[in-house]
């Protein structure tokens, strides 16, 4: 049987990052939705200016869509991906694990990276982060699993890799 997980969380708690070195650790294929829809689609920013949110996520939707269709995989989605209710449902065909990080380290993390998310903007702001996090945080909270993403980087991918082995996965 063939298990898929799927990475859920706000922008900048770990997802790619814990995704991509816990997945080299199993032997598993790692992939990063959000660079698979830049493949396909062009720039984030440009496929929100051009065709809004909702343009965005019908394209997030039929990407996640081959994906869980396809070979095990560990998935890094989008941090708006639950926000989708198509989305969403087909997330119950996975395990998904939620790296959860305070909104000051979240915060701190966007502020830091090269990134500029369409949602944030270039110099996030605490105020904001935090409207995303409260109005996304029940729908986190609905993931199989729960890791903490503010322990040390080794210590999350540890316990990636120590649940991915516990469910006979690998």
């Amino acid at each position: 049987m063939k298990l898929h997980f799927a990475f859920v969380g706000l922008m900048g708690c770990g997802k790619s990052t814990v995704g991509s070195l816990a997945a080299r650790r199993l032997r598993m294929r790692f992939v990063d939705l959000d660079a698979c829809l830049v493949a396909r689609y062009g720039p984030i920013a440009d496929i929100f200016a051009e065709q809004g949110e909702a343009g965005f996520r019908a394209h997030e939707y039929a990407m996640l869509e081959e994906i869980v269709a396809g070979p095990q995989v560990l998935l890094s989605t989008g941090g708006g991906l639950l926000t989708h209710p198509p989305s969403r449902r087909l997330l119950t065909q996975v395990i998904t694990i939620y790296l959860d990080v305070s909104v000051a380290a979240l915060t701190q993390r966007l502020r830091d990276s090269a990134i500029v998310r369409p949602l944030v903007g270039a110099l996030p702001t605490e105020q904001r982060v935090s409207e995303l996090y409260e109005a996304r945080k029940a729908l986190y909270g609905t993931a199989t699993y729960r890791i903490n993403g503010e322990q040390p980087l080794v210590k999350v991918v540890d316990e990636v890799v120590q649940l991915v082995r516990s469910l006979g996965a690998v």
